[in-house]
């Protein structure tokens, strides 16, 4: 037993208008363009650059804008962080790096941001020291009091 199966008219190939012309389109570019040539990248403007979005909500914040001209850092300002003495205890006894860590754990950066500030340290370790000093800043010298000057 077989089965005829109807198969669909074929359709017929649109007829072409002799009056129609074939239109050259202009692309807009330069004759002489090289798609292989450098391009200049724009000039990095910190001051009209957005914050990327963040979790911390309408605390105050640290940002850390990266040398390479990459997404901004952005951290809880280390004054947001309410640290107990139970906390100061904990991390007593660990090296600078891993009180970093626990700060940042502490502070409840996520791990994607918390990496960004390793990364830093990939490319250069003193930008991400410079990162670091800039976060706890406030802590290590009160806002609004400068050293002493020289007498």
């Amino acid at each position: 037993m077989t089965a005829s199966a109807k198969r669909a008219p074929a359709r017929k190939a649109a007829k072409r208008d002799k009056n129609v012309e074939d239109v050259q389109v202009d692309s807009g570019l330069d004759e002489d363009f090289d798609p292989t040539a450098p391009v200049a990248a724009p000039e990095f403007d910190p001051a009209r650059a957005g914050l990327p979005d963040h979790p911390y909500g309408d605390k105050a914040l640290y940002v850390f804008r990266p040398s390479d001209g990459s997404a901004p850092i952005v951290f809880p300002n280390i004054l947001e962080v309410q640290p107990t003495q139970k906390f100061f205890w904990k991390i007593y006894n660990l090296n600078e790096m891993f009180q970093a860590f626990e700060w940042m754990k502490f502070a409840e950066v996520p791990r994607a941001i918390q990496e960004q500030v390793m990364n830093l340290g990939e490319r250069s370790m003193e930008e991400q020291a410079e990162f670091f000093r800039g976060w706890f800043a406030p802590l290590t010298r009160p806002q609004g009091l400068e050293p002493p000057g020289e007498s």
